[in-house]
């Protein structure tokens, strides 16, 4: 029995709008604070599902065998395409956003019509030309508001993601069209095959061998290329099933594999049946209804803009006028063209037609989008979030019921005799107390947290990781004793092509009960990590000759950012009682009252220690090493331009709530990224 178009069109919208907004969510999301980044495993999931779908469609439907009609290595060929195609396709989400993603795939037709006249020599009619106009002028005016920082997605458009989006669309053709070439194979052989072995395939036995056998291979693949690299495949998702989020995980991939397998037969049997024609008109259909509404879900739609809404509806034009351009070529070669119309007449009602349907419904229609998606989608709650209200800092505070202002503090900072820090005895905290972590990411201020609290008072901090060689670090690292629950010192989680593949992270970081957490802005973060690495850990070295990091180190402080996003929003989203601080505040005019807000979650009331101890915590004549000597955001200049605007994009979100642009316009003047 034929399906209806209809029927056809509803499951197509509905399975691959639902596989947008799931693609979005996995890999743009954060699950407990440790982000999903195993696209080979994502990948693998999917061929699982679609084996089983097609598994159960043929049962179902034909009740033969499950015996390929093709030989092995023609799947192999297109399987090894479509593996390519989906994991270029995940992997560019995370250096593009779904959007620019989507506009990409709808913008295909112009690189096939540019080769196919410059190589091939085909010759097109106006309206094609016109078409690739429109795209080429959609997709350009929405990555100029984006790349300026317009939109709200962080993952604005990169070279790496640019080039992954590239892969993903050059597999893709591929992929079209050896499966076509496969289709037609199919019926040659089928039709002249013997007297006694002909028999023309149906429509639903080749739609369903295909998608079986081709995900076979694709599964073998996958499996291939994650047991190669299953340190990052295999970890990270093993990472994300650890946490309390790890049941929404399996939820989310298994919904989205099962999804796209329900959708490719959707897909298939459109293309089987109706043509490429129509399936191409739903599927770009779907992919604008994808843009809204996962601008909506993902609160996103409101930061387009109105040049960015109006440049989506220039590529729905273009690509509106081009699948009209189809339809009335396919029109021309059946029906004869009417002799009583006047050409004059009927050009002027076509350019009429033209103008309003493709430059002035896009522009109506972005101003329209752009009202309604400002008024009716609601702000992120991030967005409501001032970094005063986590870091909170006012002309006065109360520490041990007394009302301590800024004048007052410089006042006893003038009278008090601070002593000598050499002096100063540091003891373990004499009592059972809650197991308190010191969390930062590398080369974030975690010294000087500890040296302010040691020397305030008197206790003894610790490292998670005591032995030899950080015995012989800061202050022994408090080794001595190694069960101090006071402060501990951690890195994790620390995922970066320098640590060690750590399964206990999790654990380990689920054990303590209070939280300290430091940030410092991940510019001036980086750069010092990125030559810690490169000095057998000396924190007083700097690599020599090497002032600025450009290019050829893009992937790997790409990897860091991500790393400093993941740390920084693991900690964040832990639910215990925490106190958060930026390591600049711990060198502003303010910290005496940011360290009486640490001491106030470490310590009973009753032995808080008096002010002064707390003003003289940082005497210079005691300092650790002396990279805290640098002033903030002194890295600005370290970094090319490019390779510092593609750290931001990365770090965007959190740099935004934890004020970290206001505070770079206020020291420097600079303007880092668009946070409105």
């Amino acid at each position: 029995m034929r399906a209806s178009l209809s029927f056809l069109a509803v499951g197509l919208l509905a399975s691959y709008t639902l596989y947008g907004y799931l693609q979005e969510k996995i890999m743009s999301w954060s699950y407990d604070g440790v982000r999903f980044r195993s696209t080979v495993i994502l990948v693998a999931f999917n061929r699982i599902a679609g084996i089983a779908v097609a598994v159960c469609m043929q049962r179902y439907h034909l009740g033969n065998s499950l015996k390929p009609h093709h030989p092995v290595y023609a799947y192999a060929t297109i399987s090894l395409f479509k593996f390519a195609s989906t994991l270029c396709q995940y992997e560019a989400l995370k250096y593009v956003s779904f959007t620019t993603q989507t506009l990409g795939k709808t913008s295909k037709m112009v690189p096939v019509l540019l080769l196919e006249r410059l190589v091939h020599g085909k010759r097109y009619n106006g309206r094609s030309y016109l078409a690739v106009l429109l795209v080429t002028l959609g997709a350009m005016l929405y990555m100029a508001i984006s790349s300026i920082g317009f939109t709200a997605d962080s993952r604005s458009s990169t070279p790496r993601g640019i080039l992954l989006l590239a892969g993903y669309l050059l597999f893709d053709g591929l992929v079209s069209t050896t499966e076509a070439k496969l289709f037609q194979q199919s019926h040659r052989r089928s039709i002249s095959g013997s007297s006694s072995s002909r028999r023309l395939l149906s429509q639903n036995e080749s739609v369903y061998d295909q998608m079986l056998w081709t995900n076979v291979c694709s599964l073998g693949v996958s499996t291939l290329v994650g047991l190669t690299d299953h340190k990052r495949s295999f970890g990270n998702f093993l990472d994300v099933l650890r946490t309390p989020s790890g049941p929404r995980l399996l939820f989310d991939v298994s919904l989205l594999s099962l999804s796209a397998s329900i959708g490719l037969v959707f897909l298939l049997t459109t293309i089987a049946t109706y043509g490429p024609l129509h399936c191409s008109t739903l599927m770009t259909g779907r992919q604008f209804l994808s843009i809204v509404l996962n601008g909506a879900a993902f609160k996103t739609g409101r930061n387009f803009g109105i040049g960015g809404w109006i440049g989506i509806g220039f590529v729905a034009s273009g690509v509106d006028l081009e699948l009209s351009n189809k339809r009335h070529a396919k029109e021309e070669k059946t029906l004869e063209l009417s002799s009583s119309k006047s050409p004059k007449s009927s050009g002027e009602r076509y350019v009429t037609r033209t103008v309003l349907r493709h430059f002035a419904i896009p522009i109506v229609g972005g101003l329209i989008a752009h009202i309604l998606s400002t008024g009716l989608i609601p702000r992120d709650a991030a967005d409501g979030i001032l970094a005063s209200e986590i870091f909170p800092a006012g002309p006065s505070f109360a520490y041990r019921n007394q009302t301590y202002s800024r004048e007052r503090i410089r006042r006893l900072s003038k009278e008090v005799d601070c002593p000598d820090h050499s002096a100063v005895k540091r003891t373990a905290y004499p009592s059972p107390i809650l197991r308190t972590v010191l969390a930062s990411f590398p080369r974030s201020g975690n010294t000087l947290t500890r040296e302010l609290v040691e020397h305030s008072t008197g206790f003894h901090t610790v490292h998670a990781r005591c032995g030899h060689v950080l015995e012989m670090s800061y202050f022994a690292e408090g080794c001595r004793y190694p069960d101090n629950n006071f402060l501990v010192k951690d890195h994790v989680p620390e995922y970066t092509v320098y640590a060690q593949d750590d399964e206990a992270w999790k654990e380990r970081a689920e054990s303590y009960d209070r939280v300290v957490q430091v940030v410092r802005n991940p510019l001036d973060a980086l750069w010092s990590y990125w030559h810690l690495m490169r000095s057998q850990m000396n924190h007083e070295k700097r690599i020599e000759g090497i002032s600025v990091l450009g290019l050829t180190n893009l992937s790997e402080l790409d990897r860091m950012a991500q790393n400093w996003v993941q740390h920084t929003d693991y900690w964040m989203s832990v639910n215990k009682p925490r106190v958060m601080l930026r390591y600049e505040d711990l060198r502003s005019d303010d910290q005496v009252q940011h360290l009486a807000r640490v001491l106030e979650v470490l310590l009973p009331a009753d032995e808080l220690p008096p002010i002064e101890r707390l003003i003289c915590a940082d005497d210079d004549r005691a300092v650790a090493y002396q990279s805290r000597k640098a002033e903030p955001f002194y890295s600005w200049d370290h970094f090319t331009p490019e390779v510092r605007s593609h750290i931001l994009s990365v770090v965007k979100d959190d740099w935004c709530t934890l004020g970290f642009e206001s505070m770079l316009r206020k020291e420097r003047g600079h303007k880092g990224v668009d946070c409105d």
